[in-house]
């Protein structure tokens, strides 16, 4: 059974930081998973980079395109380290705002 995603529109006003919250620790919210981009740019910049990895392994030794794939892993972790870095400071500069946001509302209110 497919888990129902989570959407902040069902929620009421005065539960969506509990929601988003349960929700984030279940694993029903799931940065990552609806980042890629589907416009056309992306689509056709992934398409020449499959293009050009298959010119590169017909004309490279298999040792030599060995290495550029181990480039390639390298790259790939340096930019998940990046995009993890990117959510984790978004998320703790989100929360900080939020967290300001009600202290002035519970100021006005009180």
């Amino acid at each position: 059974m497919r888990k129902k995603r989570y959407s902040i529109v069902e929620d009421k006003e005065e539960n969506i930081m509990d929601h988003a919250i349960e929700n984030l620790f279940n694993g029903a919210i799931y940065p990552a998973e609806k980042v890629l981009p589907r416009d056309s740019e992306y689509i056709e910049a992934i398409r020449r980079q499959c293009k050009l990895a298959d010119q590169l392994e017909k004309r490279l030794k298999a040792e030599d395109y060995k290495l550029v794939e181990e480039m390639c892993d390298c790259e790939a972790a340096v930019q998940d380290k990046q995009a993890f870095e990117f959510f984790r400071r978004g998320l703790s500069l989100g929360l900080c705002l939020m967290w300001e946001a009600k202290e002035c509302l519970d100021t006005s209110a009180g």
